[in-house]
């Protein structure tokens, strides 16, 4: 992880990357799809990062998945539902990071092991930013992720170790 400013959550570097963009397109409300242009702005993010459409709060589809975390997952999951049938017995510690962005409507940060269909002991860090939806201002419509690989020493880690999960109110 990389240092940041004194009383702040210590971020990886990606992560600090688009909390920094995220905060700089805020202006002390939620951002606005319009205001958020990872493509021009932040093109060294865009293969480790998701744009995660909110159904509800309790429902989420993804829109865009990065090609490093389409090739770590080994599949393409654009387009699709989090659901049970993607997930399985890891949907709820899944969506929970999301269910906080909405709630909160702030920045979350989750450190913990890859789920899906490719578990490994190799840990992981996400940032996850609410975006405004379209018709409200004030309603999370959007959240986009952006995910780090820590490198593992120890590999005896357990695949079932739970997430950390962080609200970045100090950030």
């Amino acid at each position: 992880m990389t240092g940041s400013a004194p009383g702040s959550v210590d971020l990886a570097p990606i992560s600090r990357l688009l909390l920094d963009y995220w905060r700089s397109r805020s202006h002390d409300r939620l951002p606005t799809r319009a205001e958020i242009d990872l493509v021009c702005d932040l093109p060294q993010l865009v293969a480790n990062a998701a744009l995660i459409e909110v159904i509800d709060e309790t429902h989420f589809r993804y829109r865009v998945v990065g090609s490093t975390l389409v090739d770590r997952a080994r599949r393409n999951v654009t387009g699709l539902m989090l659901d049970e049938q993607l997930y399985g017995d890891d949907l709820d510690e899944v969506v929970r990071p999301l269910r906080e962005v909405v709630l909160h409507r702030r920045p979350v940060r989750v450190r913990g092991y890859a789920r899906g269909v490719r578990k490994t002991t190799t840990p992981i860090e996400a940032l996850c930013v609410p975006v405004a939806a379209r018709d409200d201002a004030f309603k999370v419509g959007f959240i986009i992720v952006v995910m780090s690989y820590e490198s593992s020493s120890d590999d005896s880690a357990s695949e079932s170790q739970p997430v950390e999960l962080v609200t970045c109110e100090v950030c």
